[in-house]
C-alpha cells in the first residue's frame, strides 16, 4: 500500500515516512440554512396525525419540531408550525376522542 500523501509504499495505518494517517473517513456536512426543512415536515406530519391519534403525543412532538425549526434558522415558519401544531392538538383533544 502507499501513502496518499507522499508516496512511500507504507504497512500501518500510519505512513512512518509523513506520520499521514490512512484510515479513510468520509465527512458529511449539512448546511445550517437547510436543516430546518426537515424539523418543519415533522412538525406538520405531527400536527396532522394529533388531529386523530393521541394528540398530546404527537401535538407535543409537533410542537418541539416547530420548535427546532426556529432554533435552526428559521424562526418565523418555526414558531407557524408551533402555532399549528398547539391547534392540532386542541382540536383532537376537543372533537376526536374516542
Amino acid at each position: 500500500m502507499f501513502c496518499r500523501h507522499c508516496g512511500q509504499a507504507v504497512s500501518a495505518e500510519v505512513c512512518s515516512h509523513c506520520g499521514e494517517s490512512l484510515k479513510k473517513t468520509m465527512h458529511v456536512t449539512v448546511e445550517k440554512g437547510t436543516r430546518y426543512v426537515t424539523w418543519v415536515w415533522l412538525a406538520g406530519v405531527f400536527s396532522v396525525l394529533a388531529l386523530f391519534w393521541w394528540p398530546v403525543v404527537f401535538g407535543g412532538i409537533g410542537i418541539y419540531s416547530g420548535f427546532r425549526a426556529m432554533e435552526e434558522g428559521n424562526e418565523k415558519a418555526g414558531k407557524l408550525m408551533m402555532v399549528i401544531a398547539t391547534a392540532c392538538l386542541l382540536t383532537g383533544l376537543l372533537f376526536f376522542r374516542a
